[in-house]
């Protein structure tokens, strides 16, 4: 869906379907990267805490 989302969406303004679906992917990739980050500091910081 977010990819069909994207297509859509930057369709409207002349991008082609292959570079929105490149930039949902890497959208994806960057905040899944990010919030694994954040789950290894909270795992961390919660076992100091016990």
């Amino acid at each position: 869906v977010r990819e069909g989302a994207f297509v859509l969406l930057f369709g409207f303004i002349g991008v082609k379907p292959e570079v929105a679906t490149a930039i949902s992917l890497s959208w994806f990739i960057s905040i899944a990267t990010g919030s694994l980050l954040g789950l290894v500091e909270y795992i961390r910081h919660k076992k100091e805490a016990l």
